[in-house]
């Protein structure tokens, strides 16, 4: 039985670094939007009830939390050939400067290689 068949899509390392940089752009975007508003609504606002104040500054701290576990997880981002770290030059490479082609560790072409594991 084919694996496209039992429900499994053949996956390219780059495809599966993809993937990876898209969640973490993701938790990125949501954990600075809430750690935004909460200093936007202390800074609009004068007088705040000590419960509101409480509640802001836990949702702007849960929102800074949210971005460094964003960026723990890229950064925590290993080749699947080899294991080693690559971490943020395969996520920047999504949105400028020249594609890295190959592993630097292993030599294992991002294009042509499956991930076993994902």
């Amino acid at each position: 039985m084919t694996e496209a068949i039992r429900g499994y899509s053949r996956l390219t390392i780059r495809e599966y670094f993809r993937g990876r940089s898209k969640r973490a752009r993701l938790l990125l975007g949501v954990g600075a939007i809430v750690a935004m508003v909460s200093v936007a609504g202390f800074a609009m606002t004068s007088n705040f009830n000590p419960i509101y104040s409480y509640l802001t500054t836990a949702a702007g701290g849960v929102g800074v939390g949210v971005v460094f576990g964003a960026l723990l997880y890229l950064g925590r981002t290993t080749c699947p050939n080899c294991g080693q770290r690559l971490g943020i030059q395969i996520a920047n490479q999504y949105s400028f400067g020249r594609r890295v082609a190959f592993c630097p560790f292993c030599g294992a072409s991002f294009d042509n290689c499956e991930v076993r594991n994902p």
